[in-house]
């Protein structure tokens, strides 16, 4: 949520991301993550900050673009990781019936898009991807946005089943702000026709914090770890990160983002 507006209901303003970026890093460079799915990095100074604190992680993958990377989708990873291919959701957007969208959604669509990776001696594929925010947080099939939301989950099952058929043996990971709640017929709908298994299936929670977002008020989880290996699925442990306020060097405690994390171990199992 930008700092600078701070609506009459949100009982919190999330501080300037250069406030925060150093104890965001230093979680991770004390944990024993090898990959970080970063979405909402806009700019390249805040990718410089990012890059000048997680010197663990040698392998920073973005497209360029104007003036941050493209889809503010950056990952970092201590594996070796290549292959990087982008796909807005603008023209999904275009596609869906826009009679009763949300004011700027067309617009707000074009900065939204996915960004496929391949492990280059692991059968691993990552697709870091941010869908459309739902500005009334309603996922019904009435609601304004169900149309945009729809037809982008529809890219991003089109683009799963691409890579499904391009690299057979790969496990499929897909991480990122689906902006689309647990247990709605659109991400129920989106899991059946893509055959991703959720590895937080059994975790619904809000992994967004509600201090920073008007009412109505989150009800349950809109960021997502999909596999297409339910054994690997299975088989993994998962936790959550960013769940608590923490003291900063300049004595503020705080949430260090507005989004908990999600983290997974897996086994790379072939297909």
């Amino acid at each position: 949520m930008p700092t600078f507006y701070h609506p009459p209901d949100v009982d919190e303003v999330l501080i300037p991301y250069p406030v925060r970026h150093k104890a965001i890093c230093k979680l991770f460079e004390n944990s024993n993550v090898d990959v970080i799915n970063f979405q909402e990095v806009f700019t390249y100074r805040n990718l410089r900050l990012l890059k000048n604190n997680l010197p663990s992680y040698k392998y920073v993958l973005f497209v360029p673009y104007a003036f941050g990377p493209r889809g503010a989708l950056v990952t970092f990873s201590k594996i070796p990781l290549g292959k990087v291919g982008y796909a807005s959701y603008f023209s999904s957007a275009m596609e869906a019936d826009r009679s009763n969208l949300p004011k700027l959604s067309l617009l707000r669509s074009t900065l939204k898009g996915m960004m496929v990776l391949q492990a280059k001696s692991l059968p691993l594929t990552i697709i870091n991807t941010h869908l459309l925010y739902n500005v009334d947080l309603d996922w019904s099939p009435s609601s304004r946005s169900n149309s945009i939301q729809k037809a982008q989950l529809g890219k991003l099952e089109e683009t799963t089943k691409a890579q499904y058929k391009l690299n057979p043996r790969n496990n499929v990971v897909v991480a990122g702000d689906l902006n689309v709640e647990t247990g709605s017929e659109l991400i129920k709908g989106f899991l059946d026709a893509s055959s991703l298994y959720d590895f937080f299936e059994d975790d619904d929670k809000p992994s967004f914090h509600n201090e920073y977002v008007p009412s109505p008020k989150f009800r349950h989880r809109i960021d997502y770890l999909l596999t297409n290996n339910q054994k690997s699925a299975s088989a993994s442990g998962t936790r959550r990160i960013f769940t608590e306020k923490v003291k900063l060097a300049n004595d503020q405690t705080v949430y260090l983002t507005d989004h908990q994390g999600l983290v997974v171990t897996m086994s790379l199992m072939g297909l």
